[in-house]
């Protein structure tokens, strides 16, 4: 009996040991293959951010935001404040607050430009809608009486105090993948023009040829312009002409005395010396989401890829816009008369100026016109007005009308479109005169770019750049989510490279959204007390 309850202990304490022994090889096993598992979910992520590249705005609430949020989430889990609200073993709410936090950053995005405020309740039992357990939300998520009862900053005193607000290092990673993963899905699309745009294959023969053509009669001759690109790139657009006005190309006469390859080297440094200033001079917090806005945004990238100059006016708007804050309205006035050199996305701003009775600043606009009027003529001519309202009118200059952002664009396949579009661009107007007399400068100075891309009769995705200060000013200062995160939407590709391709009919509906909700919340905010001095 004992050998055999021996045997039997021989034998159990051999399996025992064999389980053993594959319990250890098994460890091993997974140790060995797990970086090349993490290997393989991670090409499993790029495949899939890849194939959201190509295919539309839908994969990216999908794989690339499952990347995206996981990093955010651990970016901003700090101190132990927080890791308590995510494995609260009191009543197991601190769980589903966590849940709820996980779920709530991938349905609402890019929680990337503000930290996380953590809302306190001395009832972890109470259920509606502003309290309960301890929750951790974004703060852009948080409205104002919720930040109220947390014994948060208001919002007007952290806005007065924004532009020097220091941004913690877990918010600077958060920021930091962010932007590298907005830049992967900008090269993703945008590396194919990079060898073009360092040939000056692009937008720039245009500005080039217009400089050097700038006090002849040719500056109008589409002839000179192919021969330009026939002779520098071996190819030529007939669609690329001379459509700015005449000053212009004699502003740019000293960049056609560079040979074309240093030319265009110089128009690069010159339009990053645009954005520069309008990031200099428009004033946003935190800073870093300025930066990352700038990083990730895909009309910038398409401007200094397209070699397209709509920075200049971003630039002279802000510039403008910093004048006038400052006291120097006539001087505003006369910068912002130089930003007509695409005057056709500017159409609302003079009426922000009647509405709001900005008549100095109206009066170095008329001025700055003057002078420029009188170096239009030493370009072109006296008959200059004629000459360029004939260029204005030839149908070549619209090459891909679908393409456009505004409402060209979305009305590009209804009939009749020049009653429709005329009809809501006076609709549209109208409706931003009223919001612009219940706004102070600033926020109507954004109001009237963005309103002015949607109103354009000639726009595309470069001019997008005018869209910035909107959906920074909402990202920062909305109570609105749902206008929060389409603000979100448009600063991070790809929703804006889809105007390139045949989904463009979401992004122009994104962007008539986007503008049209900041219009409203604009109308609904308390009237803005008059300008001193200018009325």
């Amino acid at each position: 009996m004992s050998r055999k309850f021996l045997a039997r202990g021989l034998q159990l304490a051999a399996q025992a040991l064999l389980g053993l022994f594959e319990g250890a090889a098994q460890v091993v096993h997974v140790l060995f293959t797990l970086p090349s598992l993490l290997a393989e979910a991670m090409v499993r992520q790029v495949e899939a951010l890849v194939h959201f590249a190509a295919q539309g705005v839908d994969t990216v609430l999908q794989a690339p935001a499952e990347l995206l949020e996981a990093v955010l989430v651990v970016a901003h889990l700090r101190a132990e404040d927080d890791v308590s609200n995510l494995l609260d073993a009191g009543s197991g709410r601190g769980v589903v607050s966590g849940l709820r936090f996980l779920f709530g950053l991938g349905a609402h995005g890019w929680n990337t430009l503000s930290a996380p405020v953590i809302v306190t309740t001395e009832s972890p039992r109470r259920r509606d809608k502003t309290k309960g357990a301890r929750r951790l939300f974004p703060a852009f998520l948080v409205n104002s009486a919720e930040r109220g009862r947390s014994g948060a900053e208001p919002v007007a005193r952290q806005w007065r105090r924004m532009p020097n607000d220091p941004v913690s290092r877990a918010d600077l990673v958060a920021l930091g993948f962010a932007a590298l993963i907005g830049l992967g899905l900008n090269l993703f699309v945008a590396l194919p023009l990079a060898p073009r745009a360092i040939q000056g294959d692009n937008d720039f023969p245009v500005f080039y040829m217009g400089g050097a053509l700038a006090g002849s009669p040719a500056l109008w001759d589409a002839a000179e312009y192919m021969e330009l690109q026939q002779r520098e790139l071996g190819s030529s657009d007939d669609s690329l002409v001379w459509i700015r006005p005449p000053f212009y190309a004699l502003l740019l006469k000293p960049l056609s005395w560079l040979p074309f390859r240093q030319a265009n080297a110089a128009w690069l440094v010159l339009r990053l010396a645009a954005l520069g200033l309008a990031a200099a001079t428009w004033r946003f917090s935190p800073r870093a989401a300025l930066l990352l806005a700038v990083a990730v945004s895909p009309a910038l990238m398409a401007n200094l890829l397209g070699g397209q100059d709509a920075l200049f006016v971003l630039g002279l708007a802000a510039a403008a816009l910093f004048a006038a804050e400052r006291g120097r309205p006539v001087a505003a006035g006369m910068v912002l008369s130089l930003a007509t050199i695409k005057f056709n996305l500017l159409l609302p701003l003079p009426l922000l100026l009647a509405a709001q009775r900005r008549w100095r600043i109206l009066q170095g606009v008329a001025l700055g016109g003057v002078g420029l009027a009188a170096l239009s003529v030493a370009a072109a001519g006296a008959s200059w007005p004629a000459d360029y309202l004939a260029a204005l009118r030839q149908d070549r200059i619209h090459p891909n009308l679908q393409a456009m952002p505004s409402l060209s664009g979305l009305l590009s396949d209804v009939p009749q479109r020049p009653v429709w579009q005329t009809a809501l661009t006076l609709a549209l107007l109208a409706a931003v005169w009223f919001a612009f007399q219940r706004c102070d400068l600033r926020r109507g100075w954004a109001l009237a770019l963005a309103t002015g891309v949607l109103a354009a009769p000639h726009a595309y995705l470069a001019d997008c750049a005018l869209l910035l200060p909107a959906l920074l000013y909402a990202v920062d200062r909305s109570e609105l989510r749902a206008l929060k995160l389409g603000a979100m939407l448009l600063l991070f590709p790809p929703l804006l490279w889809l105007l390139l391709g045949d989904n463009h009919l979401i992004a122009q509906l994104a962007t008539a959204a986007f503008v049209t909700g900041f219009a409203w919340e604009t109308w609904r905010a308390a009237p803005a007390p008059a300008a001193a001095g200018e009325s």
